[in-house]
C-alpha cells in the first residue's frame, strides 16, 4: 500500500464503530475488500477503504440493503445516481465527515410531509 496508512481489521472496526465480524462479512460478499494483506495474511485497509466503509455505513443508516449499496458504489457513475428507494424530498443527514470517519454513529432519515 505504498506510504499510505494501513489499518488492521480491528483498527478499522473501531474507527467505523462496527465489529470485525461485520468487516469480514463485507469482505466475503465483496462489498468492502481490504486493499492488501500483511505477510502473515492479515487484512490491511487503506484510507480509501475507510471512506468506502463510511459510505456503506451512511447507506445502512437509512436501511438500504447491502446488495443495493454494492450496486450504487460499484455503478458506472455512483456520484450522480440516486437509488429509487430514497425519496428525493427526504432530508438525508448522514453526519459530518472528518477525513473519512463518520462522526455520527446513528443517522436517521425523516420524510417531510
Amino acid at each position: 500500500m505504498n506510504e499510505q496508512q494501513a489499518y488492521t481489521i480491528g483498527q478499522l472496526a473501531k474507527l467505523g464503530g462496527v465489529t470485525t465480524k461485520t468487516l469480514r462479512h463485507y469482505d466475503r460478499i465483496e462489498l468492502l475488500r481490504p486493499s492488501s494483506r500483511s505477510n502473515a495474511g492479515y487484512r490491511l485497509y487503506s484510507s480509501e477503504d475507510g471512506r468506502r466503509l463510511a459510505e456503506i455505513l451512511a447507506y445502512r443508516a437509512i436501511d438500504m440493503p447491502l446488495n443495493q449499496i454494492a450496486q450504487l458504489l460499484d455503478g458506472s457513475d455512483s456520484s450522480t445516481s440516486t437509488p429509487a428507494s430514497i425519496p428525493a424530498s427526504a432530508p438525508v443527514a448522514l453526519g459530518v465527515q472528518t477525513g473519512w470517519q463518520l462522526t455520527c454513529r446513528t443517522c436517521k432519515v425523516s420524510a417531510r410531509s
